[in-house]
């Protein structure tokens, strides 16, 4: 996780630590977050956190490759 002009930049890695995907937000959006869960995402952020955002992005997959089948 690195912090670059005041977003959150975070990779997201698949089980043998391929890079899937990286995913930015606003450090204001990271202190809620830590505010709510009451810890500090790291080096090795939280793994909840992680699965949240691996299945936001299978759904939103899911939802273009579907559209995509309408068409």
């Amino acid at each position: 996780m690195n912090k670059t002009n005041s977003m959150v930049v975070i990779d997201i890695c698949d089980e043998n630590d391929n890079l899937f995907t990286t995913v930015e937000l606003s450090e204001e959006f990271v202190s809620r977050l830590e505010e709510k869960t009451g810890s500090v995402l790291s080096e090795g952020f939280n793994q909840a956190l992680q699965t949240f955002i691996e299945e936001a992005v299978d759904r939103i997959d899911a939802e273009i490759k579907k559209s995509h089948c309408l068409s």
